[in-house]
């Protein structure tokens, strides 16, 4: 298989992907693995005296091997190349983070009882795995998944405080040992974090109301 420029490899993989695809798992920050039209594809960087980006394909998961694009060496860490390869992976993140919003019904679905949340969340911010901070209109809450070990019944106790901030006050309004309450939120709050940060590189607002019937 000859190698192309990256150029190149990005339009054809452009081909390749419209449209979406039926699966995409994350690997890593540069390799997903993408299921598009019954054949299963990788794509990720590899280093042989230089870094490539390379494109293999399968027809079952466990069996990716066929090489279908692989690039030119991409020069230099920071190179024109190498930026543009680099985008390519932050584009396929993106690909990676709206298929997993849009294609989860139960997610959809639980969106519907928070559409209300959302149209009033004016910032959100993902300070940890741990921690969310979020913007009611001027009001600041903190979302804090706190974890502890109990030592009696040798077990972990995951307590959910969420904290409102005003002006220089700040009030804890929520403080309860509730696994699957606090697991439930923070899958919420991670879902409306990563919205916002796909719509600012994708029209992905227009999409979410289409789906949720919103408009």
């Amino acid at each position: 298989m000859g190698r192309i420029n990256i150029d190149n490899f990005i339009t054809l993989l452009e081909k390749l992907i419209i449209g979406g695809v039926s699966e995409i798992i994350k690997n890593g920050s540069t390799n997903y693995t993408f299921l598009k039209d019954g054949i299963w594809y990788n794509i990720k960087y590899e280093f042989d005296f230089g870094y490539y980006i390379v494109l293999r394909k399968g027809d079952n998961i466990s069996g990716i091997l066929e090489i279908v694009y692989i690039t030119e060496k991409l020069l230099g860490t920071h190179s024109p190349e190498r930026n543009k390869g680099n985008k390519l992976f932050r584009d396929i993140e993106t690909l990676y983070m709206k298929h997993k919003i849009f294609n989860c019904d139960k997610v959809v679905s639980s969106f519907k009882n928070y559409s209300t949340l959302i149209e009033s969340c004016s910032a959100i911010y993902k300070a940890t795995n741990n921690i969310f901070i979020l913007y009611i209109g001027e009001t600041k809450y903190s979302f804090e998944r706190n974890e502890k070990y109990v030592h009696t019944d040798n077990s972990i106790k995951t307590n959910l405080v969420v904290t409102k901030f005003t002006n220089e006050d700040s009030e804890v309004i929520y403080n309860k040992s509730d696994y699957n309450k606090a697991e439930n939120i923070f899958a919420i709050l991670n879902t409306i974090y990563y919205l916002n940060e796909t719509s600012k590189e994708l029209d992905v607002r227009k999409d979410f109301c289409k789906i949720l019937n919103l408009e």
